[in-house]
């Protein structure tokens, strides 16, 4: 029943408002990140895709964020870590300057460090969706010794992957800086 309702939520999330969602769906919804089933965990994360834009700030910036970080980095699943990854760099504009200051850079260079390609990849991919919330003192000093670390990676889709987003950023770098 549970995972019918998350994999549906983009059919009836339209009618919710936001102080239902806050009060009576999100604190029951989060359970599912600790749920003992990988399909419960995985769609709960693929849920706050539709959730975050309704997220009180409190929701938002501290109670998912914990089940985030906890999520990729404990998640015995590569794909559920890897999906973590990936919503976060989507759901990253709903966040308040101050969490983006203090969790994006640290969640993406973690997932570049992930045993599942897939979620090296995510981290790529999660800079690239986030660039323009970086400082080039942020950029120079943490994030690009986190990238070329992959340029040596073992998986060539994670190397391709770096490549494809590095080539155009480090040209917008360069002008920055220049």
């Amino acid at each position: 029943m549970r995972i019918r309702l998350l994999q549906q939520m983009e059919q009836f999330i339209q009618y919710l408002n936001e102080p239902a969602v806050n009060s009576q769906i999100f604190p029951h919804v989060v359970h599912g990140f600790t749920d003992t089933n990988p399909a419960i965990r995985e769609q709960t994360v693929k849920s706050m895709l539709l959730l975050a834009p309704k997220l009180n700030e409190t929701n938002l910036n501290q109670e998912l964020m914990r089940h985030f970080a906890r999520l990729q980095a404990r998640d015995e699943q590569g794909p559920i870590r890897c999906n973590t990854t990936v919503c976060l760099g989507k759901i990253a504009s709903y966040l308040n300057a101050g969490t983006r200051q203090r969790v994006l850079i640290s969640a993406f260079s973690r997932a570049t460090k992930d045993p599942f390609p897939a979620s090296r990849s995510a981290g790529v991919l999660g800079f690239a969706a986030t660039h323009n919330y970086y400082s080039v003192m942020e950029i120079a000093a943490r994030i690009l010794p986190t990238l070329c670390a992959i340029t040596v990676d073992p998986d060539k889709s994670v190397r391709d992957q770096l490549r494809n987003w590095t080539g155009s950023k480090i040209i917008t770098f360069n002008l920055c800086t220049g």
